[in-house]
């Protein structure tokens, strides 16, 4: 039968720089191979009655259960985006998809800039990062929806997968040691913030998952140092102390915040 192709729209009123760009996508759309692909529209739900494409079959069910959003997905071939929250029900599904991204410098929408893409997604989209935890089969081309560039990319999409893959899919991991190094800065903020009210055993975990990762990063060792001696694993900590300080004498990484502990006052 025909391979299911979904395609969902982003359209509100708020950061309309990031809504989907209808006519690039209609045109793109017109191009596919009918007798091949069975496209499926996925209106937002902020604008159930689009008509931009029309001659297309809608599924509006889908933009209001996201139960039914989430199967829908599931048995696609491919479902396309211009990237917007909905990507995420593709993404924890382990759904195949294919979105368009393009971010920028300023602060007018911070969930659209590089920075917030490094300081909080842990990647770089000058570099053409993809989240690590994501499959191979799960991909941002981190440009406009332009037409060139939907049939480009879906025509590298279709080559590398032309049938859809049986689970489980290899993840793209980590692609440079600078995504490596974002992951970990990150993470570490997160367990670090978190810890304020109480460090459980998965903070712990991720700390040394951290240093396992990046051994030159010396805060999730002086962490986990201070937890150790906390919880009086005293041999432990001392161990971890040693290390923070022989640290200090290589080619070593910090946090940004790490200035103010007294291990950087005493040693530097």
């Amino acid at each position: 039968g025909k391979k299911l192709i979904t395609v969902t729209i982003r359209e509100t009123p708020y950061h309309t720089a990031r809504n989907t760009n209808c006519q690039a996508w209609w045109s793109f759309l017109k191009t596919l191979d009918s007798s091949k692909y069975k496209i499926v529209i996925i209106p937002d739900t902020n604008n159930l009655s689009n008509n931009v494409f029309e001659g297309f079959e809608c599924c509006w069910i889908a933009s209001i259960d996201v139960l039914f959003r989430t199967a829908i997905y599931r048995k696609a071939y491919l479902n396309m985006f211009q990237i917007g929250g909905t990507i995420n029900t593709a993404s924890f599904s382990n759904s195949p998809f294919l979105a368009t991204y393009q971010f920028h410098t300023g602060e007018l929408d911070p969930a659209a800039s590089e920075r917030w893409f490094r300081g909080v997604g842990a990647i770089d989209p000058n570099e053409g990062h993809q989240h690590a935890m994501w499959k191979k089969n799960q991909y941002i081309a981190w440009q406009l929806d332009t037409v060139d560039i939907l049939e480009e990319t879906f025509k590298k999409y279709t080559d590398e997968f032309p049938e859809k893959p049986v689970l489980p899919v290899e993840e793209h991991g980590f692609q440079s040691t600078l995504h490596k190094q974002l992951a970990c800065q990150v993470a570490f903020e997160y367990v670090q913030e978190k810890s304020i009210i109480q460090v459980e055993q998965e903070d712990i975990d991720t700390l040394k998952a951290i240093v396992n990762l990046m051994p030159n990063f010396i805060d999730p060792r002086y962490m986990l140092a201070m937890i150790g001696g906390q919880v009086g694993e005293f041999n432990t900590a001392i161990q971890l102390f040693d290390d923070c300080i022989n640290l200090l004498e290589t080619e070593f990484c910090v946090y940004s915040d790490s200035s103010e502990i007294d291990l950087y006052k005493t040693f530097r």
